[in-house]
């Protein structure tokens, strides 16, 4: 039922990956060649190198990927599309700050660093999910509806078992959308630091 939904999301990644390294080329392209494009691509992620497909190959070095790069992705391509913002910078960035934050406190410890492991509270941790809860309420309070979104359809999608994974931190954030997170930070303070150019 939900086996599409992987595939969308390394789809979109690589769809993304695209369209940042070949924006400037894509300018004078219409909607419905993108669309063609987008048609093209998802067909492209089937298609078999060295026996497995990349759809594959993404998979098994990353796993499925979250919602947090549904939302990350989802936006970043939109954006290149429409060429118009779709997210606040400021909720965006903040969103980026979050799954950095979620990020460095959850993989060094799940990776033995100390004898604390977070990643044993998305088995059905009540508190955790209160928390979560609570944050969703805030976000909505604050306005950042985006991030709300993100918290609650990862929530729904867990309740719904809808990825192989039954831990719900794997429904909120991956290690692609951490690192995407990531380097826009970096590029937004270089950005800030040097007046607008590029770092």
């Amino acid at each position: 039922m939900f086996y599409f939904l992987p595939v969308f999301l390394s789809g979109l990644a690589i769809y993304t990956l695209l369209l940042c390294c070949f924006s400037r080329a894509m300018v004078s392209f219409s909607m419905w060649k993108k669309i063609f494009l987008i048609c093209v691509l998802f067909i492209f992620i089937f298609f078999p190198f060295l026996q497995l497909s990349i759809f594959q190959y993404l998979r098994s070095f990353f796993g499925n990927l979250s919602i947090a790069s549904l939302g990350f992705f989802g936006v970043v391509a939109a954006q290149k599309l429409c060429s118009r913002s779709i997210v606040q910078k400021s909720e965006a960035k903040i969103f980026c700050v979050v799954v950095v934050v979620m990020a460095a406190f959850l993989y060094p410890m799940s990776l033995g660093l100390s004898y604390f492991d977070p990643y044993a509270w998305g088995f059905g941790h009540l508190y955790f999910e209160f928390f979560l809860g609570l944050c969703t309420l805030f976000w909505v309070w604050k306005g950042y509806f985006f991030l709300a979104a993100w918290w609650l359809i990862s929530y729904v999608l867990y309740l719904l078992q809808a990825f192989e994974s039954n831990n719900l931190w794997d429904y909120l954030i991956d290690p692609i959308v951490c690192l995407g997170a990531g380097f826009f930070l970096v590029v937004s303070y270089c950005k800030n630091k040097k007046g607008g150019e590029r770092c």
